[in-house]
């Protein structure tokens, strides 16, 4: 029965506690899965868990209001799974730093409760050690499930941030921020950080102190997850003006140091940000060439000028406004070329699915109007000194 506050239910899965016979330099890890209320594929992934063959481990899901349906998949596991329940809604950032000071193992595997990990390795947890080796931070790559058109289209944006990600880790070795559904730290990282800090954009805030402390990062194509995104208009819109906020409030807290580390490293992070928003080279592209609107309004005014002096004018104006227009759609269109096939050749190396059509509407319509909410919300918390905010993300 709930207490207004939590109600704990531990019990520590078969391998939670390090077993006699594993050997000395078995590392363990700890899987820490926030809930809000419930998930439909939080059972799957319990499941998936307990059955790795990993035996130094331990599992923790905090709920924050669970539904009666969550109550009973934690009365079924709880010999299994430590839960944590809250009575009340604490919110993400709160709930994480609650479970992660409860935990017990050398690393913390940070999972949300909407995915499903891709069978391409049976010991996804031994992987993972082995990946993070000496380094601070690993990230993993990520997938989304595809089932409607809307996440067809929001699968590019994940193509786009696990190729600016992967160049983060390729060549600085630190990132300035990741994806959050799934990423593993070390535990005396994650206390060194303070842990996750109140903010909107947790994982994108703690991705950037780590960079400002210098903490080491790798990011691994060797073990993936899917995750389910919104599959229809209304709910990618909600989504995307909550991540807008998030985007904005980073920036705002940021920008110095995100200035100074374009300025030291431009050659890797002013691409890993085109890559990762391929809209601002859409909207490069339109400030840079002429406008052809402001050619249009000089033609109407020569054509005027031209009927009072009578000096035959139009077919040169005409000339001079078809280029300037062919110009537009030609330098969009080649962009457009060259950008499809940098994507594609990068969806080949990640094995995603590519499809020119899909990643047309995402260029033109998808990442244009985020990038528009981003712009908005970057205007709204700069113009008022605090903004109103939901913590309880």
């Amino acid at each position: 029965m709930l207490n207004g506050g939590y109600l704990k239910m531990i019990a520590y899965t078969e391998g939670g506690i390090v077993n006699k016979a594993d050997p000395p330099s078995s590392v363990k890890v700890s899987v820490i899965i926030p809930v809000y209320q419930e998930s439909d594929m939080l059972e799957s992934l319990l499941k998936s868990l307990l059955l790795d063959p990993y035996r130094s481990k331990e599992i923790f899901v905090i709920i924050d209001k669970p539904t009666e349906r969550s109550l009973n998949l934690a009365e079924r596991m709880d010999d299994r799974v430590q839960f944590i329940l809250n009575g009340h809604r604490v919110g993400k950032v709160h709930a994480l730093n609650e479970a992660a000071n409860r935990t017990t193992g050398e690393i913390l595997l940070f999972l949300d409760s909407d995915i499903k990990l891709v069978k391409k390795d049976p010991k996804f947890l031994e992987t993972i050690v082995n990946e993070m080796g000496d380094f601070d931070l690993l990230d993993i790559k990520k997938k989304v499930i595809r089932t409607t058109f809307t996440t067809r289209i929001v699968h590019y944006d994940y193509l786009c941030s696990n190729i600016a990600i992967w160049l983060f880790s390729k060549f600085l070795g630190k990132s300035l921020g990741f994806n959050g559904a799934a990423f593993a730290i070390k535990q005396q990282t994650f206390k060194r950080l303070g842990g996750f800090y109140r903010a909107v954009a947790d994982d994108m805030d703690i991705g950037t102190r780590s960079y400002l402390n210098n903490c080491s990062f790798k990011y691994t194509e060797n073990v993936e997850i899917a995750t389910k995104a919104p599959s229809e208009w209304k709910e990618w819109y909600k989504q995307r003006k909550r991540w807008g906020l998030g985007t904005a409030l980073w920036i705002r807290d940021y920008y110095k140091d995100l200035l100074k580390a374009m300025v030291n490293s431009p050659k890797f992070i002013l691409p890993a940000i085109f890559l990762i928003c391929p809209s601002l080279i859409l909207l490069i592209i339109n400030l840079l060439l002429p406008d052809i609107l402001s050619y249009q309004f000089l033609m109407v005014l020569m054509l005027l000028a031209a009927t009072q002096i009578g000096i035959l004018l139009p077919p040169m104006l005409f000339a001079f406004v078809g280029i300037t227009f062919v110009k537009n759609i030609v330098a969009t269109v080649i962009s457009f070329g060259a950008l499809t096939t940098i994507y594609y050749l990068f969806a080949r190396k990640f094995r995603y699915k590519f499809h020119p059509f899909e990643f047309f509407c995402y260029y033109f319509i998808f990442s244009p109007l985020f990038l528009f909410i981003v712009a908005i919300n970057l205007l709204k918390v700069c113009m008022h000194s605090s903004v109103e905010i939901d913590w309880k993300y």
